[in-house]
């Protein structure tokens, strides 16, 4: 998949996956976990800074240029200093795919 059909999957990704997870009944423990971990370090980091216009979401990475916390939920998306954590299901699904154990 080419960088920009990447991002624009993971911007998608990110909105779905933040929706859900706002009704229980849609919600993933998993995800969720996954997300409010990601977003505290985002929170700590020098380059998430505030939006001047507040449509969508009231922060953005200024590295990366993703909405916050929308980004937190998306999948596939790293963070591009590296500090996020990895995704266990997206580990155990790359080993599968290797054929590692």
């Amino acid at each position: 998949m080419k960088k920009r059909g990447k991002e624009m999957w993971n911007i998608a990704d990110g909105w779905l996956n933040y929706i859900r997870n706002q009704r229980p009944a849609w919600a993933s423990k998993t995800r969720e976990e996954l997300a409010t971990t990601r977003a505290a370090i985002c929170q700590t980091c020098p380059h998430l800074k505030q939006k001047s216009i507040k449509i969508f979401a009231d922060h953005y990475c200024s590295k990366c240029g993703c909405l916050f916390p929308m980004m937190a939920y998306a999948k596939d998306k790293d963070c591009p200093l590296g500090l996020w954590p990895v995704d266990p299901l997206k580990e155990k699904l790359m080993k599968m795919i290797k054929g590692e154990k």
